[in-house]
């Protein structure tokens, strides 16, 4: 039997709206010609695996097995046709390619003053976006309009065969710009000397110093997205922030473009927020955050169930890293735990930040003294993340977790946990420094110290490591707030309530480059 796993791929790539939509398009609108098609969505569709002699027998049940190919090929198209009209009113490109059609079929039919209405209408859609692209379609129909039908209207002519040079010009400079921003999304990691040489001849090239060259949407948006990340691996922070502004401010001059693009404008959203957390901006951040909480109720028009997770994978990501560095660990604390919100169902399909909210959900229950709670997210992190790519989340974990289990009298059993650390800390050359400092501490733990034993191990610690400066390490602040906690035979909540009170933040603190999704790549088109 040829295999039919692209199709039931392609079947389970839906959502269950889709799904259900389908299915009621099946059975309100198939003929009894095309049952067929129906008995073979139904046996791919109801298995969650992939099993090829079980649908071969099923197929081969129903009398399907001899004309396979040409029963796929119909459901495959069937089920395209019907995707296309379900998410017609979601998508520009969508919606401009069926008006285009509707004006060709209207002007076969000779009904010339229709198909103009409709045509002006469609480049009133395309014009708000500022898609060359569809314009320079539109424009090009209109001037042959023009000049087969309504011949006596020159200036009209004239004013459309330069619009139809403009966006035609406008699609060369938007695609240099959509190349040069790949471009740089290509090579900004890993870095090489390579790497390197290539950046800095598109660092020269005319699209990337001549910003007046960009005066579409899309073009000023390619543009500020390459200059930004440009700026992020050269670690030039002040750069970074005026280029991710720039970025945000074209969605907020043009808001027709964010019903058009969501998922681009809340990367650039979420990205000025990133920029601001570098410049350690932690007010500004928490404002764009309350902004962003009604982001929801304002575009739940056209928020589609992809854009939400999106959305909330971001979103409650930068507000427990703002929250962090403002040391407010009571609201991360009782952000993980919502059981209205379902916080860690949002990262169910970003490993990354899956292992961020392990990370704040650790260090927030370490603070609150729920040790419990610390070793029921560590747990959660060890099974659901791949520990060795997020070493950086992972490591502060571990910590928290030791440092739980002797809080609970458990001292004497946390050897193994302290051994894995260790381990993991060597393997990934993090035996000096701070790492060097925290596990001789760690290491007194295993031993069930007296106050006094374990007082004298930090105070040696620390003194041989107060050369020290390098903040980058993931929750160096909180930990080091515990140890003095213990010097002072106080609880770590009661250090950082201090640190609060004197309106500390957490400026010493390296922020760690939240790995956001990008903006996303052109689509497609075709008329």
């Amino acid at each position: 039997m040829k295999t039919i796993e692209p199709l039931y791929n392609f079947i389970h790539s839906l959502n269950k709206s889709e799904k259900r939509s389908f299915k009621l398009f099946l059975s309100k609108y198939s003929l009894k010609k095309d049952s067929n098609v129906t008995t073979m969505y139904n046996i791919l569709s109801a298995s969650s695996i992939y099993n090829p002699s079980l649908f071969e027998q099923k197929l081969r049940a129903e009398g399907l097995i001899d004309n396979l190919a040409y029963e796929k090929h119909r459901l495959q198209t069937i089920l395209l046709d019907f995707l296309v009209d379900y998410h017609k009113n979601n998508s520009l490109e969508l919606q401009l390619n069926k008006m285009l059609m509707q004006i060709d079929l209207l002007n076969n039919k000779k009904q010339f003053e229709f198909a103009q209405k409709l045509l002006e209408k469609a480049i009133k859609l395309a014009s708000e976006v500022q898609d060359p692209f569809y314009l320079n379609q539109l424009y090009v129909y209109k001037a042959n309009m023009l000049i087969t039908h309504f011949s006596s209207e020159k200036e009209a002519l004239e004013d459309t065969l330069q619009k139809a040079e403009q966006t035609a010009q406008d699609i060369l400079t938007e695609t240099k710009y959509e190349s040069l921003n790949r471009r740089f999304h290509m090579l900004h990691a890993p870095t090489s000397h390579e790497n390197e040489e290539k950046i800095k001849e598109l660092t020269q090239s005319e699209y990337f110093v001549d910003e007046s060259k960009a005066t579409t949407i899309r073009s000023k948006i390619c543009l500020y997205s390459a200059k930004a990340l440009y700026y992020r691996t050269k670690e030039d922070l002040d750069n970074l922030l005026k280029y991710e502004e720039k970025h945000k401010r074209v969605f907020d001059e043009h808001p027709s473009y964010i019903e058009h693009k969501p998922n681009n404008y809340f990367s650039a959203y979420f990205n000025h927020i990133i920029a601001l957390l570098a410049k350690h901006k932690f007010d500004e951040c928490l404002n764009l955050l309350e902004e962003a909480e009604t982001f929801p109720e304002k575009m739940k028009r056209f928020l589609r169930k992809e854009h939400r997770s999106f959305f909330n994978d971001c979103f409650y990501t930068l507000k427990m890293e703002t929250l962090l560095h403002l040391f407010k660990i009571k609201e991360i604390y009782q952000l993980v735990n919502d059981q209205d919100i379902d916080i860690e169902a949002c990262y169910a399909h970003n490993q990354i930040h899956r292992s961020d909210f392990y990370f704040y959900a650790c260090l927030s229950s370490l603070v609150m003294e729920d040790y419990e709670g610390v070793i029921k997210w560590l747990k959660k992190c060890e099974q659901n993340v791949d520990i060795n790519y997020l070493i950086h989340n992972y490591l502060p974990a571990k910590v928290a977790g030791i440092i739980a289990e002797y809080e609970r009298g458990n001292g004497l059993s946390i050897k193994s946990d302290f051994d894995a650390f260790y381990y993991l800390s060597r393997k990934n050359n993090w035996d000096h420094g701070y790492y060097k400092c925290l596990s001789s501490v760690l290491r007194k733990l295993t031993q069930n110290p007296t106050l006094p034993e374990l007082q004298k191990t930090i105070k040696t610690a620390l003194k041989e490591n107060d050369q020290d400066e390098d903040y980058s390490y993931r929750g160096r602040v909180f930990f080091e707030c515990w140890m003095e906690a213990k010097l002072k035979n106080k609880t770590l909540k009661e250090i950082i309530d201090l640190q609060v009170s004197k309106g500390t933040k957490g400026n010493n603190t390296k922020i760690i480059q939240l790995p956001l999704p990008q903006d996303q790549p052109p689509q497609a088109k075709s008329s």
